[in-house]
C-alpha cells in the first residue's frame, strides 16, 4: 500500500512539475523534463505532453502566421492541437478503464488538457483574424469575441495542477482584449477608461517580462502613470507584438490627451519634469514633431478635433466625470466637432471654417484621403485627415501649401500611419517591423 502511494505521489509530482514548467513559458525544459527515461506514466501520454510543449512554443513564436503551402494554408499547428486533443480523450478514457488510484489523476489531467488544446486552437483562429483588422473599423465584434474567450477560460480548468496553465491562458487573452478596448477607449477620447485598459496591459507584460522579455535591455518606466518605453528584442513574437502594440498606444494617448495631462501637470513640478521626461522616452512622440514640423514650416496651428455628434457627454480636459447631456444644443452640423488639442498651445485661432469643411467633406475624409480647405480670402491653407471614426487631424498654414510638398507630405503621411496604427496589426507576424 506505502508502494502504491508512493508512486501515486511521484507520478502527481512529475505531472505537476511538467505543467508547471509549460505554464511558466519553460517550453525547452519542460519538453526535456517529460522525455526522461522514467516510468512514471504511460508512454502515450510521454509522447502527448512532449508534442504539447513544442506546439506551445510555435504557438508563442506566431509561426502558424506564416505557415502556407501551395494549395493554400494548411494550419499545421491548428491540425496538431486537434490531434492532441483527440489523444488526450483518448488516453483519459483508457485510464478510467483502469481500477488503479493514480489513474484518477491521469484521466482528470488528460481531460482537461484536451479542453486546453480545444482553447488554443480557439486563440490561434483569432489571431489569423488579427493581420486582416482594420484599425479604422469598428472593433465591436472583435473585442466581444475576445470576451467570450476571457470568461469562458477563467475557472475552466479546476484541477490544481493546471493552475500555471489557465493563468497564463486567462493572462494572454486579457492583455490582447485590453489592448483592443484600449485602442477603442482612446479612439473615442475617454479618458478614464483607456488609463484603466492600458495598465491592465501593463501590468501582464511587466509580469510575462521576467522570462519572455529576459534578453531585453534595461527599461525605462516613467512615474507618470508607470507608462514608459524600452528597447527590446524579445524571446517571443507574441509577447514582442503585445509589447509594441502597447507602446504605439501610449504614445498615441499622450497626444490625444497632451492637454489633460499638461494642466494637471501644470499644478505640479514634479510631474511637469515627468511628463517631459516620459514623452522623451515614447516610441513616437506626436507632441513633439508636431511642435518641431509647426516651427520649422510656417504652420499655424495644428488641432485635433473629436466629432461628438450623438455624444451622450460633453468633452472635458482634465481628470472630469462629465455630466451627461442629454439636450445639447447644437446650431448646425459643423458645430459637433470639438478642437481637443491645439498646437501651440497658446493660440487663440478659430478653426470654425475647417469644422465646415470636415462636415462637407466627409465622404473622402472617410475613404483616408486629405483634404484641402481654404480659409476664405486668406493666404493660408488647411489640411484635414480622418484619424479615427471620430477623430481629424488638421493642419493649418500660414501660407499657400501643396498638398504634394515633399515635406509636408513626408510629416503628414508619417503621423497618420502612427496614429492610424496601420502596421501594428501586420506586427503580430514574425518577421514584422
Amino acid at each position: 500500500m506505502g508502494d502504491t502511494n508512493a508512486e501515486m505521489l511521484s507520478e502527481e509530482n512529475y505531472i505537476k512539475t511538467f505543467l508547471h514548467h509549460l505554464g511558466t513559458f519553460s517550453w525547452d525544459k519542460a519538453k526535456e523534463f517529460v522525455e526522461k527515461k522514467q516510468k512514471l506514466i504511460p508512454v502515450p501520454l510521454q509522447v502527448a505532453l512532449s508534442t504539447l510543449a513544442q506546439n506551445e512554443k510555435i504557438y508563442y513564436s506566431m509561426e502558424f502566421l506564416e505557415q502556407r503551402s501551395w494549395f493554400g494554408r494548411k494550419d499545421p499547428l491548428k491540425n496538431g492541437y486537434s490531434t492532441l486533443q483527440s489523444t488526450f480523450l483518448n488516453i483519459e478514457k483508457q485510464e478510467i478503464g483502469t481500477d488503479a488510484q493514480e489513474s484518477s489523476i491521469l484521466s482528470t489531467i488528460c481531460l482537461q488538457l484536451s479542453d486546453f488544446c480545444a482553447a488554443r486552437r480557439e486563440c490561434i483562429n483569432m489571431y489569423m483574424q488579427i493581420p486582416k483588422t482594420s484599425m479604422l473599423t469598428s472593433l465591436d465584434s472583435l473585442t466581444d469575441e475576445l470576451q467570450v474567450l476571457v470568461d469562458s477560460y477563467t475557472g475552466k480548468f479546476d484541477c490544481p495542477a493546471l493552475n500555471d496553465l489557465q493563468e497564463m491562458l486567462v493572462d494572454e487573452m486579457t492583455a490582447i482584449l485590453s489592448l483592443y478596448q484600449a485602442s477603442q477607449s482612446i479612439s473615442n477620447w475617454l479618458f478614464v477608461d483607456s488609463v484603466h485598459h492600458l495598465q491592465e496591459v501593463y501590468e501582464i507584460l511587466e509580469k510575462w517580462k521576467p522570462i519572455l522579455g529576459k534578453h531585453q535591455n534595461s527599461s525605462f518606466r516613467s512615474g507618470f502613470f508607470g507608462f514608459g518605453e524600452r528597447s527590446s528584442a524579445s524571446t517571443s513574437t507574441l509577447y514582442s507584438w503585445m509589447d509594441k502594440f502597447f507602446k504605439a498606444l501610449v504614445s498615441k494617448f499622450t497626444f490625444y490627451f497632451y492637454e489633460n495631462l499638461s494642466q494637471s501637470a501644470a499644478k505640479h513640478d514634479d510631474l511637469k519634469s515627468e511628463l517631459k521626461t516620459g514623452l522623451s522616452k515614447i516610441s513616437y512622440d506626436f507632441v513633439s514633431k508636431s511642435l518641431h514640423f509647426a516651427k520649422k514650416n510656417d504652420v499655424q496651428n495644428i488641432f485635433l478635433l473629436l466629432d461628438t455628434h450623438k455624444s451622450q457627454t460633453v468633452p472635458e480636459h482634465g481628470y472630469t466625470f462629465p455630466e451627461p447631456n442629454l439636450n445639447p444644443v447644437v446650431t448646425s452640423p459643423a458645430e459637433d466637432f470639438t478642437c481637443v488639442l491645439t498646437l501651440p498651445e497658446t493660440s487663440a485661432t478659430s478653426f470654425s471654417f475647417a469644422k465646415a469643411g470636415i462636415y462637407e467633406k466627409a465622404e473622402e475624409l472617410e475613404q483616408e484621403k486629405i483634404v484641402t480647405l481654404q480659409n476664405g480670402d486668406k493666404k493660408g491653407t488647411c489640411f484635414c485627415a480622418q484619424i479615427d471614426r471620430r477623430m481629424f487631424l488638421v493642419i493649418l498654414f500660414n501660407q499657400a501649401k501643396s498638398e504634394k510638398d515633399h515635406t509636408f507630405a513626408t510629416f503628414f503621411n508619417d503621423i497618420l500611419n502612427h496614429l492610424r496604427l496601420k502596421k501594428v496589426a501586420l506586427l503580430i507576424k514574425p518577421g514584422s517591423k
